[in-house]
């Protein structure tokens, strides 16, 4: 098609549908790469656990003064990338209801409260309530920016 009318790759490949990259032949690993690529397997074998980057160190303290673009480039066209790890999920927690209040003073709830008033000033609140009857406790505490007032 591309003879024949005359087009660009590229123009091609859109009216056909497909990838440009089906077009280029695949790569065939030089004759000076392959020495490399078996050194590459032998490290891979031995060191079953180690990914890429572990591996090219291991190559680079043997001597070897190829850079980590050619040695990935080899050691993807061998097969030997690893499998991602799968991220261990914990058990889930068996939800128990937490236990009510038999008697007064025995459970206290806390919690923090925020409002503002009418001229602007932002204040939070500790409010202490007993879980029994509802009641609140007299020691609450309420503050303003830098003032804490105890009530």
């Amino acid at each position: 098609m591309i003879s024949e009318k005359k087009l660009s790759q590229r123009k091609a490949c859109r009216w056909t549908g497909l990838s440009r990259n089906a077009m280029t032949a695949p790569v065939a690993v030089k004759d000076k790469d392959k020495g490399l690529q078996e050194r590459i397997r032998q490290v891979a074998k031995r060191y079953k656990h180690w990914g890429l980057l572990k591996i090219h160190y291991k190559l680079r303290k043997q001597g070897e003064t190829a850079n980590h673009k050619r040695i990935r480039r080899l050691y993807r066209l061998a097969g030997l990338t690893l499998p991602r790890k799968v991220k261990k999920r914990l058990p889930e927690a068996v939800r128990q209801p937490l236990p009510k209040a038999t008697a007064c003073n025995n459970c206290w709830s806390l919690d923090f409260t925020s409002d503002s008033l009418a001229d602007g000033r932002k204040f939070r609140t500790l409010n202490v309530l007993d879980d029994y009857n509802g009641t609140g406790h007299p020691a609450g505490s309420i503050g303003y920016r830098n003032r804490l007032l105890l009530t």
